[in-house]
């Protein structure tokens, strides 16, 4: 994720930034709905950073938290529910899906709760991070 902002407030490391038209937005067809344009988003500051209020900025991500963030989003979810389905069955052998479905539903929602979990904390926590643009 790379959006550009204008810098509404600094608060020693970290500057609220409200975030204007992206990269994609001239191509997107939802502009009109689109819930990020305008948003005030939380990032963190480089360390010599002589960013000031009304400052155009470049935030994004860091590295490697999109690919976290599909990893316990999506995979984990997936794997816990192939594991609940396998232990459903295990346990009752040609008594019908009903066990493993449950056993698998269950999986799914174990792994979405330690999406939450982490992305409250480590790498998924991680906010966007300023870079300057150019000349400012």
């Amino acid at each position: 994720m790379r959006e550009m902002g204008i810098v509404t407030k600094i608060d020693g490391a970290t500057a609220t930034v409200g975030i204007t038209m992206g990269e994609g937005c001239t191509s997107c067809n939802s502009k009109g709905e689109c819930s990020l344009v305008g948003a005030q988003l939380e990032a963190d500051m480089p360390a010599d950073s002589a960013i000031r209020l009304g400052d155009t900025v470049l935030i994004e991500l860091p590295r490697g938290v999109q690919a976290a963030a599909v990893a316990w989003i999506v995979l984990l979810p997936l794997a816990l529910f192939g594991a609940g389905y396998a232990a459903g069955s295990a346990l009752a052998p040609g008594q019908g899906e009903g066990l493993p479905a449950l056993l698998g539903l269950g999986g799914i929602a174990l792994g979405l709760l330690g999406a939450v979990f982490a992305s409250k904390r480590g790498r998924l926590g991680r906010r966007p991070v300023i870079t300057p643009l150019a000349g400012e």
